[in-house]
């Protein structure tokens, strides 16, 4: 890889990638412990995968665009489904 494509791709991913995605962290953990517990009272099943998601967005008070807005409809996390007609109607 050329110098000036590393520095392209360095730079792709700290201004506009790296600002965007959340990494899941002791407060996002404890968030998706929290839903597991709730969901298990519940009754509800969740994929663990869907569990660590639902924690980061709910750690970061961030939105969450997913296609599979069923799988966190139950949550607090504000939903953009990206391939409805209307994005934030999820």
């Amino acid at each position: 890889m050329s110098c000036a494509t590393e520095l392209g791709l360095h730079r792709l991913i700290t201004e506009m990638i790296q600002e965007r995605i959340a990494p899941p962290d002791g407060r996002a953990a404890q968030q998706a412990t929290l839903l597991a517990a709730q969901r298990k009272t519940q009754g509800r099943s969740m994929d663990l995968r869907d569990t660590l998601i639902a924690g980061i967005a709910m750690a970061n008070e961030a939105q969450l665009a997913t296609r599979n807005v069923g799988h966190f409809s139950d949550t607090i996390i504000c939903l953009i489904n990206p391939f409805a007609t209307d994005p934030h109607s999820g």
